[in-house]
């Protein structure tokens, strides 16, 4: 019986050679051999062909000022803020300048005072202000109506890294009156200096290690007058004659703001930034200072349309 089917199967028509037979053998014999396609293959995705997504950002203008009549004053000329958002400003801490490329009013007069406009309220902005620009221009003509462009590329302050602009002075209330040594800080020619509130009542003018203006020594000491036992006053006197610094914040021991302290408030002067806490005394502070750097800096194109004039 096993002899019988074992003739039949061998006789059978169409049986197809079985998978891995060797070459010459009966089941690879076959009149009409063909060979399989190879199969397509995709060109390898190399990183070169992939372009980072460009940065975007929007642009508006606000309290726009215009003395057309007064052209032999001092106050003379158009003023406006811009101010910017969108995604490229996201993370961005501060407007550091503008490069204004075309300003021009609706009769083609060009309105550029001055191409490169630095930000003059570096280091001192609200953190929770819009990201504004005061720029003050040429007067247009005597008949335009409004600021057909106004283009440039704005350079936007990012959040400094470690060993790039970034400095972090730990512990700094424990060296009052002395000035806060960072090699980083020396090379950029800035000086910080944290004062007790008791030490800035008394001090005058001259006795500061960094020097402030009279007018802002008669009006911080009225803030020190009405601090009580809920608000502490942490002065810290500034030095910074390029505008240098970007932000200035401070951090607890462990490197993040302290609930305990609740939320800092900071009033900034000329010469001196005061950081107000409603908590009391923060333990052990860390003061970390962002500077200006051009490997974290990015440099964005704007241009706004059609501002009217008054």
């Amino acid at each position: 019986m096993l002899l019988t089917l074992l003739l039949l199967t061998l006789a059978a028509p169409g049986i197809p050679p079985a998978p891995g037979s060797a070459p010459g053998s009966a089941s690879s014999r076959s009149p009409q051999s063909t060979t399989a396609p190879a199969p397509e293959t995709q060109p390898p995705v190399t990183t070169a062909t992939k372009k980072p997504m460009a940065l975007t950002i929007t642009a508006r203008v606000a309290n726009v000022t215009d003395r057309r009549s007064q052209r032999s004053s001092i106050l003379s000329g158009c003023t406006v803020d811009l101010i910017f958002g969108g995604p490229a400003t996201q993370n961005a801490m501060a407007v550091e300048e503008i490069v204004l490329t075309q300003v021009i009013d609706d009769t083609g007069v060009n309105l550029i005072d001055k191409p490169l406009v630095r930000n003059p309220n570096l280091g001192d902005d609200d953190p929770g202000s819009p990201m504004r620009m005061p720029l003050r221009l040429k007067n247009p003509a005597r008949h335009a109506k409004k600021i057909a462009h106004l283009e440039g590329l704005v350079r936007l302050a990012m959040p400094s890294e470690a060993g790039v602009g970034l400095v972090s002075l730990e512990n700094f209330t424990a060296t009052p009156g002395k000035l806060l040594a960072d090699d980083e800080l020396v090379n950029r020619q800035v000086k910080l200096c944290y004062l007790t509130p008791q030490m800035l009542r008394d001090a005058t003018v001259e006795t500061l290690a960094i020097p402030i203006l009279p007018e802002e020594l008669a009006a911080i000491r009225p803030l020190i007058d009405r601090s009580n036992k809920d608000i502490t006053l942490i002065p810290i006197l500034i030095h910074d004659p390029d505008k240098q610094i970007v932000k200035m914040q401070m951090l607890t021991n462990l490197g993040q703001p302290s609930p305990a302290m609740g939320k800092l408030r900071k009033i900034s002067f000329a010469s001196i930034t005061l950081f107000l806490s409603l908590r009391g005394e923060p333990s052990e502070p860390t003061l970390e200072i962002h500077l200006k750097s051009d490997k974290t800096a990015v440099t964005v194109p704007f241009k706004v349309s059609n501002i009217p004039l008054p």
